[in-house]
């Protein structure tokens, strides 16, 4: 079992971890490029969504990614969350929502 932080989501390090198949891996998915906002928006329509307390929601869900490495096509699959706050612990509200975008 591997594990590995955001530094290490790159392609090369994925394929790489594949090739092994008594390999099992997680690695910590940085979503520098992303939307968390259309994110946000995809997980809670499509995922299993939880309200923890008053202003905090959470939607999970696993995502399938096909990418092209050396012409051949590898399937990748990442388990996503996204956590919606609208009111901090306290009771305090917020005036945007906060919203934090993770994937592994």
């Amino acid at each position: 079992m591997v594990r590995l932080d955001a530094a290490h989501c790159a392609l090369e390090t994925l394929v790489t971890l594949r090739q092994h198949g008594n390999v099992s891996f997680v690695i910590k998915w940085n979503p520098r490029k992303e939307d968390p906002p259309a994110w946000r928006d995809r997980l809670f329509a499509e995922g299993k969504v939880t309200q923890p307390r008053p202003g905090k929601k959470v939607a999970v869900m696993t995502v399938h990614e096909t990418r092209e490495v050396e012409g051949k096509e590898k399937r990748f699959m990442r388990v996503m969350r996204v956590t919606e706050r609208t009111m901090d612990r306290d009771g305090q509200m917020l005036l945007a929502p906060q919203v934090r975008l993770e994937g592994w």
